[in-house]
């Protein structure tokens, strides 16, 4: 987490996109099961259960022409409601906090890694304050490893005879982590109670700025 790679080496919802991306031959409720298994598998964390959840809000309500904000506030909504406890969940709220900036129309780098990298650190700079040189660093490593690591670990599962050659690109890969920048621990930021009530705020901007973006195009035609 201090080097800024979050969502690469802890359970998140990243992982379910990267499983229906591999999976993309199965059918759409077969990929639905199979993330379902991969949620359970990994012990319902609020992260994976978020992108599930805003997954099968997606279909169900894809008539509607919800915008992919308006999928999100329902799908938090719905979550927080089963589970109230999430709301100062720093995996939860961080996990929102991704999701919503993918959605954010900044004027950032065209170059789509370096530009979601750097939206992922400014929304979650108040929860986890990791160098600025992350930026770059996910930009070049985050490739890198849905290209090789995450492919060659599900490959070991099928295959246990590679286990050997994939922990040793594992060892790799974490020596290379040594070199990259750092941050300060966790602990050192702001307490999750302090900072809960952010991506309400930055939600609710997001979903007015799209509202008004709507309104005055829709006025103009």
């Amino acid at each position: 987490m201090d080097s800024g790679l979050i969502h690469i080496l802890v359970v998140s919802g990243a992982h379910l996109h990267f499983l229906e991306r591999l999976s993309f031959w199965i059918p759409e409720r077969g990929r639905l099961i199979l993330c379902t298994i991969y949620c359970w598998l990994t012990g319902f964390g609020a992260p994976v259960v978020r992108a599930l959840i805003r997954r099968v809000c997606s279909n169900l309500f894809r008539s509607w022409a919800w915008t992919p904000l308006q999928v999100e506030a329902k799908t938090t909504l719905l979550l927080l409601m089963i589970h109230p406890q999430w709301l100062v969940s720093r995996s939860f709220l961080m996990s929102w906090m991704c999701a919503l900036a993918l959605q954010a129309p900044l004027p950032l780098p065209k170059w789509r890694p370096l530009n979601m990298s750097l939206k992922c650190y400014l929304f979650l700079f108040p929860f986890c304050a990791a160098s600025p040189l992350s930026i770059l660093w996910n930009s070049l490593v985050g490739p890198a490893v849905g290209g090789i690591l995450f492919p060659a670990s599900l490959a070991a599962i099928a295959l246990p005879w590679i286990q050997p050659a994939t922990d040793q690109i594992w060892r790799v890969f974490l020596a290379v982590l040594e070199l990259g920048p750092k941050g300060p621990p966790v602990d050192d930021g702001f307490h999750i109670l302090t900072i809960w009530w952010i991506p309400m705020v930055v939600h609710a901007g997001l979903l007015y700025g799209e509202w008004k973006w709507r309104r005055e195009h829709a006025f103009s035609c």
